[in-house]
Formats: structure tokens, C-alpha cells, sequence
């Protein structure tokens, strides 16, 4: 039995309704811009208050809308579309919710992208991210041709190969060499010292193996170690900071690190990275929105390294 007395909100109905899109809590609470047990708490009250249940719950699956569930979506999505055209907001006034899909690694996801979704679902509700794990690079251009994602964000080294037309090149990304306290000096490019260190690099091998191969190029050294490699930037930094190697790394991973003296740069001329955009022509228009707003916080983000950090 539905509770009385207290009354469900409007934030309620778009949680339930973002919840039932994604198919997924934890893809919601990314699209929505909190934590997952926000989302888990939001549903738990809708549910308490509307007295049923409006998803099967298991462990390790997806969760699936009951009877009362789907009936209940129908009824939320007319009553959002309602509120949206009261406000008498072009922007906002939607019929149903516009899924945009992205792939974009982990770091541009957890530094930019993340950081826009309050804004992005308060200006815009009727969008919702999908993140999708990062493409492999190659592929990614038939992914955006086929329409199997909307957008992609990378940071690459080089001009893509087959990408789509509506691709945005964004701006640079500044990259440096970062060596343990102490050891810059040691490591001028092309010394043997450099060539003997052990490079550690975040990314997949496969993804980024060219780049690597550019980098060890432009240091004028054969490394006479096998890079290994880490899929976070943070423990690749952790790891240069305990002594254990070296990396090269954008400067906006390291540059708390680097003034609180935990790493230093070993001053080197290395081509900065790429940050780009790719919008598939079969995306929705909506996907032009959520592409202005990433491409203004990427650009704000790229900044060249202060001469008084290059030790």
C-alpha cells in the first residue's frame, strides 16, 4: 500500500525513468551525475511510496521493470513531459529521453565528461549518457560511420585514419618526461642513463603502441627495458613517485604531483597530444549539445606546463 502523507518528486520520476532507459543503476548514477546508493535510495523511496515494487532486483543482472513497473514509466514519462512543457522551456520540453552514446576512456570520462552531467541533465533532461567503454582506435572509425556510437573522445598522437567528417579537433594536450625526485638531471634525452630506466605508460599496449614507439623516437633512446604498461594514469604516477621507473605522462595527470615535489620533469621537446571529437552522422542532434559542452571543458583543460615546474 502506497504511503500517505509524503509525496514523491519530480527528482524521483526522472531517476526511476533514467534508471528504467540505462537498464543499468550504476549507468543511471553516471547519466545523472551522483553515486550509485543516491540512485538506489531514490528508487527505494519511489517505491515505498508508490507501495510497489517497480523492478526485479537480482544480484549480478540487469534489473527488470515488473508489470506495475512498466505501467508506472508510461505515467512518469507523461507527467516529466507535462512539467517540461508548464516551465514553457523550448529546451526542455521533450517527449522522451534522448540516449547518447560515447566512448571515451577512462580518464577523459572521470576528469571532464563526469563533471558536466549535473549541468548537462539540469539545462538539458531530455539527454542521457551512455558511456561505453573506450574503443579500440582502429575501430573506432566504422563505429562512428555505422552509428554504433554517437560520439568519441580520444587523445591521440596522430591525424585518425577513416574517421567520420564531423570530426572536431579540440586542442593540445601538453606531454611531459617525469622521473622519480632527484633523478632529472641524470636523464637528459639520448644519455644512457634514460635508455636503461624502465618506462612505465598508462593505456592499453595495442592502443597505444605507436605512440610509445614516437616517444622513444623523439627521446633519441632504444630502451634496453620492455615498457610496461598500467591502465590508470594514477598508479603509473605512484609508481614514477616510489622510484620505480619513469613515464610520460600529460602534464595535467602530474601537475599536483610535480608541485608537491613527489616527481619532476625532465625538461625534452615531446609533440603534445591531440584531444579530439568524433560525432557519428547518424547521432541524434542532441549529441551536438553534449559535444559543445565536452569540447569547452577539454579546451579549458589544456594548458602548457610553467617554466618553474621544469626542474
Amino acid at each position: 500500500m502506497a504511503r500517505t502523507g509524503d509525496d514523491l518528486t519530480l527528482g524521483q520520476l526522472r531517476t526511476f525513468v533514467c534508471v528504467a532507459r540505462a537498464g543499468s543503476f550504476i549507468k543511471a548514477a553516471d547519466s545523472l551525475g551522483i553515486s550509485q546508493p543516491a540512485v538506489s535510495e531514490q528508487i527505494n523511496l519511489l517505491e515505498e511510496r508508490l507501495g510497489h515494487m517497480l523492478f526485479y532486483r537480482r544480484r549480478g543482472t540487469t534489473p527488470e521493470l515488473t508489470p506495475y513497473g512498466r505501467e508506472a514509466l508510461e505515467k512518469a514519462d507523461y507527467i516529466i513531459e507535462a512539467v517540461n512543457s508548464l516551465m514553457k522551456n523550448p529546451e526542455t520540453s521533450v517527449s522522451k529521453p534522448v540516449v547518447v552514446n560515447i566512448s571515451i576512456g577512462p580518464r577523459l570520462h572521470d576528469s571532464y565528461l563526469k563533471p558536466l552531467l549535473p549541468r548537462l541533465y539540469r539545462e538539458h533532461p531530455q539527454i542521457q549518457i551512455n558511456s561505453q567503454p573506450l574503443i579500440p582506435f582502429c575501430d573506432v572509425g566504422k563505429a562512428l560511420q555505422t552509428g554504433a556510437v554517437d560520439l568519441a573522445a580520444y587523445s591521440i598522437s596522430t591525424t585518425p585514419r577513416g574517421w567520420v567528417k564531423e570530426l572536431v579537433p579540440v586542442c593540445s594536450a601538453p606531454a611531459v618526461l617525469v622521473a622519480p625526485p632527484g633523478m632529472g638531471r641524470e636523464l637528459a634525452p639520448g644519455t644512457k642513463a634514460l635508455a636503461e630506466c624502465q618506462f612505465l605508460f598508462p593505456g592499453d599496449r595495442n592502443v597505444i603502441s605507436s605512440w610509445v614507439e614516437q616517444v622513444f623516437a623523439e627521446l633519441g633512446i632504444v630502451p634496453k627495458l620492455a615498457p610496461i604498461f598500467f591502465q590508470h594514469a594514477d598508479v603509473v604516477l605512484q609508481l614514477v613517485a616510489d622510484g620505480q621507473g619513469v613515464s610520460v605522462l600529460l602534464h595535467e595527470t602530474c601537475i599536483d604531483s610535480i608541485k608537491a615535489g613527489k616527481v619532476e620533469i625532465v625538461e625534452c621537446q615531446l609533440s603534445p597530444l591531440q584531444r579530439i571529437i568524433g560525432r557519428s552522422p547518424h547521432a541524434p542532434s542532441e549529441a551536438r549539445i553534449v559535444e559543445e559542452y565536452l569540447s569547452q571543458a577539454l579546451s579549458a583543460g589544456c594548458e602548457e606546463p610553467t617554466r618553474n615546474m621544469v626542474r
